[in-house]
């Protein structure tokens, strides 16, 4: 080092404050400029590299929220769509959720509510309008409370609808419980809303993804059975209005969770001449990692 100090980074940055260039910098220690610049070169290198390094904490991203993950036994829904809800079946989810004893946990698994007033669709169903929808919503939660020690809620692309408004100036959390302003604080934390669009749900028969995904598909049970195979585990899926259960390539179970809505109260399904599916009710009840769909099959009493 004593013969070579242009070796040694600090004696470098030094002689770049005091004389500036390479030429000089050789002049001044009696060095061959062509030395210092190849070594000046990979100075500068280094300190670019550590440079690049140190904007790991000059611009610090924040980490995403936890994902929400659940346990024990319950009862899986999704697609309420406020106020075109189906309360006839709603109510028979209720009473098969106490009839089993899986009331700990109700999850809606997005699209809680149906927000036509904000979507980007000129036509509005006036007796569906926000008004009518926001009373409904906070009305039917409050009583689910009565029933639930906890009800959990997804992202679903109508509930976003709000948050869009609003230029997505807000967490999801909030802009939720922005359109649940009569619902008492006190009932209001047992009400956990996730900014994600899934739950997971640890069980004895493993985990479950229950995910309100964006695909859309004609073919029922053709995204979740993907979606198992690809997260490795078995999946709930909402959004596509199909109901029904079946087994991915590698052996998860792949449910298609349906939705609590009633069709006839949703005009525009008239209205418009299209090659839709039927939209199919349902919805699962979960027990020691088994899924249960009442809405196809009669439930065992595997709960008292």
């Amino acid at each position: 080092m004593e013969n070579k100090p242009y070796l040694d980074d600090s004696w470098m940055a030094e002689q770049i404050l005091r004389h500036g260039d390479s030429t000089s910098i050789g002049e001044a220690n009696g060095i061959p400029a062509r030395t210092i610049r190849r070594y000046l070169k990979r100075f500068r290198d280094r300190q670019a590299q550590l440079s690049i390094l140190n904007m790991e904490t000059q611009y610090p991203i924040a980490p995403m929220a936890e994902e929400l993950v659940l346990t024990g036994n319950g009862v899986v829904s999704s697609d309420w769509h406020l106020p075109l809800t189906d309360y006839k079946l709603a109510a028979r989810l209720v009473q098969t959720a106490i009839d089993h004893g899986l009331t700990d946990w109700l999850l809606i698994v997005g699209d809680y509510f149906n927000l036509d007033a904000m979507s980007r669709f000129d036509e509005k169903q006036e007796s569906a309008g926000l008004s009518v929808e926001l009373a409904a919503a906070g009305q039917l939660l409050e009583l689910l409370l009565e029933v639930f020690g906890t009800i959990y809620i997804t992202k679903g692309n109508h509930d976003w609808r709000f948050l869009g408004k609003l230029g997505f100036k807000l967490k999801f959390e909030k802009s939720i419980k922005m359109l649940l302003p009569d619902i008492p604080d006190e009932k209001m934390e047992r009400i956990i809303v996730t900014t994600y669009d899934y739950v997971r749900i640890e069980t004895p028969s493993g985990p479950w993804h229950c995910a309100h995904t964006s695909q859309y598909s004609k073919i029922p049970m053709s995204v979740p059975r993907e979606l198992c195979d690809i997260y490795g585990m078995h999946v709930a899926g909402a959004h596509r209005h199909h109901h029904g259960i079946t087994t991915s390539k590698g052996g998860y179970m792949a449910v298609e969770l349906g939705g609590l809505f009633d069709p006839d109260k949703a005009h525009y399904l008239k209205q418009y001449t299209n090659t839709f599916p039927k939209w199919t009710p349902g919805w699962m009840l979960l027990y020691e990692g088994m899924p249960y769909l009442p809405m196809l099959s009669p439930v065992p009493p595997f709960a008292s």
